[in-house]
């Protein structure tokens, strides 16, 4: 037997090589797998949070959530590992997801993986607190923007705590009133479209009015385009408006306006200041307010989190003591740039407010240039001097200081263009004309094709005002040209006076020629304006002996859209106010002549 058994291993060599190296693979693997073991329980014990985000990525308000999380829990001394989850509440159905996700948890929760739990806004709130009994009976499960779920904050079960959601809207008001001491009228602008901007509005009417009685207040709810631009143009000069609505509801396009053109389109509507509840408008025409961001609710949550985790006791994970709910922290923030444009000094803003738009002063934004163009003057000074005494030295070396003196003033022209061209740059930076105090005419080419824009875009009226002095060559002649410049100031002040909408443009084109760009005002209104402009001129009464009238007189040219036009372009209207203003001066000056862009009318005049 022995023999036959000796005579089958030689024939088969191969069978017990391979058995050989398969008994020693396994015995790394065993071996490997315990020495890992051993390994890890010497490593410090992590903490795993996790984070339900009722939405998707790129929502911008529980993108904060999260980011102000990770940021406070990577801050610590613990080892924590954050994990998120996405319901997606936003574009998909809930319930399929849900069954999705709870699957998803159940797996890691068998092998002990969760610490604490966080969950933001109501869907994710919801979720929590239905899985807890399965779940997460034994961990802490911190919670942010509980109004819609009211009953969480007075539950009794000792591991559920979180941030409250932003509730003294009254602290706003009176925060924007702070700022705006002599106003005499407040406007509360909303939709009920959403049930959160339902809920805004019901506030506001019950806990914010009743304390508002020394002002006259209006409220406007879910009311057209139209109608709020005429309910802006009516209130007193000393209102404030209030943004009640995250998105506005377009009853004409029967579309919601994204929370940016919601500010954006009410800002360039309002002449007066506009404050809103919603940080997502900040940074689009409004004033500013008081705001709690999703930024400022993910840290304190994780703060909260933190403190769970210090307190949890490992034999039965229980909590030392039950964690109280936090109010939302909530800060002012204010837009300098909007801020500045309503008169706000600076000094009056508190000192705990947060400042967007801030200018940078002009020396600080070129300081890398300046600093480079100062060294470079001089390193040529100092060269220039060391030339000249080497010349006192060396008389023999003329020549090869006038090759070297060719070259310094080769770079010195260098550096000249430097500096033109960094004063090119500062020029271009600026938008306001020296002369007049108005926009200059590369700023009014610029925003006449936003306007146009937007006016196309939303379907809403635009008018473009071409102003030009009567026999303005004539005058300057008789006058002198410094004569001139000062009547064309006196006009730049004279248009500031008669136009005072924020949303309206006002620009010197240069050769006694003005523009004036008024959003959302058709053809008829543009006139009015026209006549206020004339009759203000007569007031104004400066002299010219050569003109009809003794006077100074303009001749105006009106182009209008009313709101329905398509394919109309910035030269469209300029050649149109133009030909008008033209038509104006053949009529004998001191006119206005006036045409809509889309209807081949006949101009109309007015005296």
């Amino acid at each position: 037997m022995k023999t036959l058994f000796k005579k089958w291993v030689k024939c088969r060599p191969h069978f017990f090589r391979a058995n050989n190296a398969l008994g020693l693979l396994l015995t790394a693997v065993v071996f490997s797998a315990f020495n890992a073991s051993a390994n890890s329980s010497l490593l410090p014990d992590s903490k795993h949070v996790l984070y339900i985000n009722s939405y998707h990525q790129g929502y911008a308000w529980s993108d904060g959530i999260e980011k102000g999380v990770r940021e406070t829990l990577a801050a610590t001394s613990m080892q924590i590992e954050v994990s998120t989850v996405h319901l997606d509440t936003e574009r998909y159905d809930q319930e399929i997801l849900i069954q999705r996700v709870a699957e998803t948890l159940r797996l890691k929760q068998n092998e002990k993986l969760i610490d604490v739990v966080i969950a933001s806004d109501a869907p994710a709130i919801q979720f929590v607190e239905k899985l807890q009994p399965e779940l997460f009976q034994n961990q802490t499960i911190v919670v942010t923007s509980t109004i819609d779920i009211p009953r969480i904050e007075q539950t009794l079960n000792p591991y559920i705590t979180g941030i409250s959601s932003y509730t003294d809207y009254l602290a706003s008001v009176e925060f924007a009133l702070s700022l705006h001491p002599d106003t005499q009228a407040i406007l509360f602008v909303g939709s009920t479209h959403a049930h959160h901007n339902q809920r805004l509005l019901n506030t506001i009417k019950v806990d914010v009015i009743p304390n508002l009685s020394q002002y006259t207040i209006k409220t406007l709810a879910d009311a057209p385009l139209a109608s709020i631009q005429t309910e802006l143009d009516k209130m007193p000069s000393k209102t404030l408006v209030f943004l009640l609505s995250d998105t506005l509801f377009d009853s004409e396009t029967f579309t919601s306006l994204s929370p940016a053109e919601t500010a954006r389109t009410l800002s360039s509507m309002s002449s007066h200041p506009v404050y809103s509840f919603w940080y997502a408008h900040l940074g689009h025409g409004i004033v500013g307010g008081k705001f709690a961001t999703g930024y400022s609710q993910g840290k304190a949550a994780a703060q909260i989190a933190v403190i769970a985790l210090e307190e949890q006791v490992m034999d039965g994970r229980n909590l030392v003591s039950p964690i109280p709910f936090s109010p939302a922290p909530d800060a002012p923030f204010i837009d300098a740039e909007v801020s500045e444009k309503h008169g706000i000094s600076a000094s009056n803003l508190p000192n705990d407010a947060r400042i967007i738009n801030q200018q940078t002063p002009i020396w600080q934004e070129y300081k890398t240039e300046a600093l480079l163009t100062l060294i470079a003057v001089f390193a040529l000074i100092s060269a220039v001097l060391g030339f000249f005494l080497l010349t006192r030295r060396q008389s023999d070396t003329i020549h090869h200081i006038s090759d070297e003196n060719s070259e310094l003033s080769h770079a010195l022209d260098v550096n000249k263009e430097t500096l033109d061209i960094v004063e090119h740059k500062l020029e271009a930076a600026t938008t306001v004309d020296s002369l007049t105090g108005l926009s200059n005419a590369k700023h009014f080419t610029n925003m006449l094709d936003k306007e146009l824009k937007r006016a196309t875009r939303y379907q809403t009226a635009l008018s473009l005002l071409m102003l030009t002095f009567d026999n303005y060559d004539n005058f300057m002649n008789v006058y002198g040209e410094s004569n001139a410049e000062k009547q064309l100031a006196r006009m730049g002040k004279m248009i500031a006076t008669s136009c005072q909408r924020s949303s309206d443009l006002l620009a010197y084109r240069g050769q006694g020629s003005f523009a004036i760009i008024l959003p959302h005002t058709t053809c008829d209104n543009a006139l009015i304006v026209c006549e206020k402009l004339h009759d203000q001129l007569k007031k104004e009464a400066l002299p010219f002996g050569q003109s009809q009238t003794g006077m100074m007189t303009i001749s105006i040219g009106v182009s209008s859209m009313e709101g329905d036009e398509k394919n109309v372009f910035p030269h469209h209207m300029l050649s149109l106010s133009e030909a008008m203003c033209e038509e104006a001066q053949k009529y004998g000056g001191n006119v206005t002549r006036s045409s809509l862009v889309s209807k081949n009318l006949a101009p109309s005049n007015s005296e």
